[in-house]
């Protein structure tokens, strides 16, 4: 299990994102960066919103 803080938010740094599909890009950045070829997308509250944008744009590795 990986967690991460979105940009600007919590221990990061950085401005915050303007969009939740700002905030999924920022996600599967971070997903290939980590180097994964498949993953279980899960997120709670403002997370849930950005999993469910990334899983359907990213259907080949990503679940939901």
């Amino acid at each position: 299990m990986i967690t991460f803080d979105n940009r600007g938010v919590g221990a990061s740094a950085g401005s915050t994102p303007d969009t939740i599909e700002a905030m999924a890009r920022d996600a599967v950045l971070f997903i290939r960066f980590m180097g994964f070829e498949q993953v279980d997308l899960l997120g709670l509250s403002m997370g849930g919103f950005i999993a469910q944008v990334t899983q359907p744009r990213n259907r080949g590795w990503c679940a939901g």
